[in-house]
């Protein structure tokens, strides 16, 4: 008896679905990418920081500050997408403009550091 029930239910759901796809597919699709996307951004939550929904490990919540959309810092890492940057001077570390920054001694492309640069020519 069980296993007919779920059947009927499993049917009516997915015909219910379907009739609500075809009476809106231009929203249906919408909700349908939307519950797809991944959400690249930092979230904070309660003792955790988390990026594109997995945990950054070891970043310290008490001083832990988005700078944006891709860089994030601490009072001992920076992080880009979630990941450590290496050596960085947090101190120092500041964003430019999107997926530019800099510390005292180095300039970073989407989070990659860059050889010598002249950090007092670089313009934008």
């Amino acid at each position: 008896m069980k296993k007919w029930l779920l059947i009927i239910v499993l049917v009516f759901n997915t015909a219910v679905f379907a009739g609500n796809m075809a009476g809106n597919e231009a929203e249906s699709e919408k909700i349908a990418a939307r519950n797809n996307e991944v959400r690249l951004e930092y979230i904070l939550n309660k003792d955790k920081v988390f990026y594109a929904g997995e945990q950054v490990k070891g970043a310290d919540m008490r001083t832990f500050k988005i700078l944006n959309e891709y860089y994030a810092k601490d009072k001992n890492v920076v992080y880009y997408l979630g990941a450590k940057l290496g050596t960085t001077d947090t101190a120092s570390f500041e964003v430019l403009n999107a997926g530019y920054a800099r510390d005292k001694s180095s300039f970073y492309v989407n989070g990659l550091k860059l050889g010598e640069v002249d950090l007092n020519t670089v313009k934008f």
